[in-house]
């Protein structure tokens, strides 16, 4: 159980590539502190089978990305109720498919306070938690927009551009005490928010280009995160790393 006695921070984590990641954190005996939107019954009897299962602690917290003070609020709590917080996962996000001359101001501003500015501000609270203990490994989920800026994802490839970016620039402030900074830039992963902000059509023509002629799975990315929050990877940080099969 590499994670044991360790606790991790995931947001976004009731369905997708968090509750994956969730998943294989729990499985390695790490305690979670679950972050989502709002109460949602399904995922919450989901935790209390996980907790039975795998003999850890979850802890839920419900707030809303697109809310700056309730970022600020729920990130002291936090960072204030746990003595140590090994490991932050920011997986919570949101897409936007919107042609540069359709989109709204409204919409720029909606997806980079999801994407970028509750995310800087949300690490900057729970750092200082990480930074009293002088350990911690953060890994920010991005997409492979971030690179290959398709049509139609300006605001959203803008987004996790800045977060890339966020996270490099924290590999190199943060190595002093002790604390990494990877980014994971998943391709197209069989995930709900792929399968609504994606045509049916467009994807059958991408897969056919993919060398591994398939999209991935929400747990082939949430392996990845293992290893990199795991003392495996003790030498990796600042890095970015690609997972979509090869995608061109």
């Amino acid at each position: 159980m590499i994670l044991k006695n360790k606790t991790a921070v995931i947001t976004g984590c009731s369905k997708g590539i968090g509750l994956e990641i969730l998943n294989k954190f729990s499985e390695n005996s790490c305690n979670i502190i679950a972050c989502t939107r709002s109460k949602d019954q399904e995922f919450l009897d989901q935790c209390k089978s996980i907790m039975k299962k795998n003999k850890i602690n979850i802890y839920n917290f419900f707030f809303d990305m697109e809310n700056e003070k309730d970022v600020l609020d729920k990130s002291n709590e936090i960072a204030n109720k746990f003595e140590k917080i090994d490991i932050l996962v920011n997986n919570a996000g949101s897409n936007l498919t919107s042609l540069i001359q359709m989109t709204k101001v409204t919409d720029l501003h909606k997806i980079f306070q999801i994407n970028y500015f509750s995310i800087f501000l949300f690490t900057q609270i729970i750092l200082k938690n990480m930074m009293r203990n002088k350990s911690g490994n953060i890994i920010n989920i991005s997409s492979s927009a971030a690179y290959d800026s398709p049509i139609g994802r300006s605001v959203y490839s803008g987004s996790k551009s800045a977060l890339e970016k966020f996270s490099k620039t924290l590999s190199k402030e943060c190595s002093t005490f002790n604390i990494r900074s990877n980014v994971i830039a998943p391709g197209l992963i069989e995930t709900n928010m792929m399968k609504t902000s994606t045509d049916s059509k467009k994807l059958e023509d991408i897969i056919k280009k993919l060398p591994s002629r398939r999209v991935g799975k929400p747990e082939e990315i949430a392996d990845l995160a293992l290893f990199l929050v795991s003392d495996k990877s003790n030498y990796i940080n600042g890095q970015i790393l690609r997972v979509d099969g090869g995608m061109i």
